[in-house]
């Protein structure tokens, strides 16, 4: 009896407590639906693409972006000459006339009733990169044990960083970055019959992540030009794991890719990457304070994701060895071949391999 009693009054406790709970519910902005324009242009460089597509709501279980399929999209000059691009489908529309120098140009786009236009781009002067030079650091990262989340580890290696002075080019800038890592091994083949060492040339291809390395001259400075910017940081303990075979590195390819844009592309980017890196705090930027330059005509209160840029390239590559300390060899690539992303090849390493001594034509 006293068990029972003792049951029906935890049970009674237990219910009084879970009365004075309220389950919050909070309220999420709902912004499935709006208009996603993707439109990097590159002079010089043919096959201009737009991508547009819509938003899809948070708690959406595909996740899948509908691609827009049914606008006109075209690209107006300085002078009102118009150019249309056409779809490819898939939210696609492909330019097939090229950028001039020293024109502006906007995008207007055309749908389901509306018109949508950017700022008018100008076509950015690209200066050279006065100087790569790299310096040695101990980068301090997450150490990827499953035994805590806050257990950090050292990865050594070597900063590559960038001067590019004031001329007549932009001072504002976009980088992104390809790596390629150099190795080889030794496998045993028959020649003549008799099993013989091959050494196999071999390199994979990367991208870093991360957020958008952008660049510009310091804030409230007269410096003009940009001094020490980080370009892109390379291990020196990388290593490439093959199955009953040692490897042995043979050094790092870096292919920077400079974009010279305007100081509104450059505020985006800026704005996208306090997005990006923000940690959930209360005044975290929202996607809406990423804002692009481009606007509904028809109705200027809808919310238009995505920028229209219009850009300029240059392309420098650099190779960097080390023996395994803090001293490195680091020099200029002068001619750029082409080079897969990954591959292998036995006995005699193709024409783009990198070394310390390599003579070019």
């Amino acid at each position: 009896m006293r068990m029972a009693r003792s049951i029906i009054i935890a049970f009674i406790l237990a219910a009084m407590t879970w009365s004075c709970e309220e389950i919050y519910l909070p309220e999420l902005e709902k912004m499935d639906n709006l208009l996603v324009v993707e439109a990097r242009f590159v002079y010089g460089q043919p096959g201009q693409i737009v991508r547009l597509y819509r938003t899809v709501n948070f708690n959406d279980p595909m996740g899948i972006y509908p691609k827009v399929s049914n606008a006109m999209v075209r690209l107006v000059d300085g002078q009102g000459t118009s150019m249309e691009l056409s779809s490819q489908g898939e939210g696609h529309y492909y330019l097939g006339h090229d950028l001039k120098a020293n024109e502006n140009y906007k995008l207007v786009i055309k749908l389901e009733g509306k018109e949508y236009e950017s700022a008018y781009q100008s076509v950015p002067v690209v200066s050279e990169i006065d100087s790569v030079y790299a310096v040695y650091m101990e980068k301090v990262v997450p150490s990827g044990t499953d035994q805590s989340a806050d257990e950090l580890g050292r990865l050594r290696g070597f900063q590559l960083n960038a001067d590019i002075g004031r001329s007549e080019g932009s001072v504002y800038y976009r980088f992104t970055h390809r790596l390629i890592a150099q190795y080889s091994y030794n496998i045993k083949k028959p020649v003549n019959g008799i099993p013989t060492d091959i050494t196999v040339f071999a390199w994979q291809s990367m991208t870093p992540g991360g957020i958008f390395n952008i660049a510009s001259p310091p804030e409230y400075s007269s410096q003009a030009g940009i001094v020490k910017h980080p370009l892109v940081f390379l291990n020196r303990d990388y290593t490439i794991q093959k199955q009953d075979t040692a490897t042995y590195f043979q050094g790092w390819i870096s292919i920077t890719s400079q974009y010279a844009i305007s100081e509104a592309t450059w505020e985006f980017y800026r704005d996208l990457n306090r997005q990006l890196s923000a940690g959930d705090k209360l005044f975290d930027p929202m996607h809406t304070q990423a804002r692009g330059n481009l606007r509904c005509v028809s109705d200027p209160s809808e919310v238009i994701l995505g920028n229209f840029e219009i850009s300029t390239m240059k392309e420098s590559r650099y190779f960097l060895i080390s023996p395994g300390n803090e001293n490195f060899l680091l020099k200029k690539i002068p001619v750029h071949y082409w080079i897969p992303d990954n591959g292998a090849v036995e006995s005699v390493p193709p024409e783009w391999w990198e070394t310390r001594s390599k003579t070019y034509p």
